[in-house]
């Protein structure tokens, strides 16, 4: 199929907006998450701008589903990506990484605890689960119920376990990070072999300007356990329900679900307008998002990086946003990656 040229594109914005016809009801849908760029959060001209969510599933006469909020960082995104149950003909697209690059800068640790976020959402999409508060799981001790995402559990007792068994070579572990005061450790054994104790607070901080979750999930990958059936058991090292120290169970991960999954890269904020560590902060966030879609891509999952990236005059007047010409370039490099 050949794609309208970019120069068609600002005409075929005025259908999607006056069209009824019910692309709702079409059999594909695209689920959309991620911040402004997605949501919609520039105005070109005094008319709204042409977004490519909208064109894409106009052009492929697709159901659309948009879930993104301007302002979000990687952690705002969370309760909508999880509260999302990945089902058949569904695509997911996910815009991330400029509110954060903006509000957290990108030293290491930042980046980090920003891989580990957007892994776990990413693996969450891309791929079939067990979440903690299935019967598959054995606990032992103090556990409770965790409304954070409202699939998994916690404990604040040391010494509680859970308990799991999985086929496959791949360990996938999504659990919860937080600032202080979320705390806590947890160790793994996989076949009764000791594969760590890892923390429950975040490298670096999560919540932005004393807005926003303080919390976000993560995900524990433990590789080259061989082909078969193994038993993985957690248990809680440091925890009490007073300061708090937390341990969280949400879910296994076992396998993809062959849902394509499109990590969009983020837009080159304009270097006059926007200061020098964040204008720098751009490409490392990229790096990150590469990186993720890489190492999902490898452990069998769906999941691919884009680069929609635009400068110049497919930039707004803000530096941050498209234009409609921006838009309409962006629209086509998605059409022709779409599976």
């Amino acid at each position: 199929m050949i794609w309208p040229t970019v120069k068609k594109f600002p005409v075929l914005f005025f259908l999607v907006v006056f069209s009824t016809a019910p692309i709702s009801a079409q059999s594909v849908t695209n689920a959309w998450f991620g911040n402004s760029e997605t949501a919609g959060g520039f105005v070109t001209s005094g008319l709204p701008r042409l977004y490519h969510p909208w064109m894409v599933s106009y052009l492929r006469e697709e159901g659309i589903e948009n879930y993104a909020v301007g302002g979000s960082h990687a952690t705002h995104q969370s309760v909508a990506i999880f509260g999302n149950t990945p089902a058949a003909n569904r695509r997911y697209f996910y815009s991330v990484g400029t509110n954060d690059n903006i509000g957290k800068g990108y030293a290491s640790a930042q980046i980090e605890t920003f891989k580990s976020i957007v892994s776990a959402q990413v693996y969450w999409m891309a791929g079939n689960k067990v979440i903690g508060q299935n019967a598959a799981w054995s606990y032992t001790g103090n556990w409770s119920n965790n409304n954070l995402l409202g699939i998994g559990k916690y404990t604040g007792t040391p010494g509680d376990t859970a308990t799991i068994t999985f086929t496959g070579d791949l360990f996938l572990f999504g659990y919860i990070i937080g600032d202080s005061p979320y705390g806590g450790t947890f160790n793994i054994a996989i076949d009764s072999v000791d594969k760590g104790t890892f923390p429950i607070t975040a490298g670096t901080i999560i919540q932005s300007g004393g807005a926003g979750p303080n919390w976000g999930p993560a995900v524990l990958r433990v590789a080259g356990l061989g082909s078969g059936s193994h038993t993985a058991v957690i248990t809680a090292v440091e925890a009490n329900t007073t300061t708090p120290r937390l341990v969280f169970v949400e879910w296994l991960g076992v396998g993809s679900n062959n849902l394509p999954v499109y990590l969009l890269a983020n837009p080159n904020l304009n270097q006059s307008i926007w200061p020098a560590n964040v204008y720098d902060g751009v490409s490392v966030y990229n790096t990150a998002l590469s990186g993720i879609a890489s190492q999902a891509a490898s452990d069998g999952y769906n999941v691919t990086y884009l680069d929609t990236s635009l400068t110049g005059t497919d930039m707004g007047p803000d530096g941050a946003h498209p234009t409609n010409q921006g838009e309409a370039k962006k629209t086509n490099i998605l059409l022709n990656a779409i599976q």
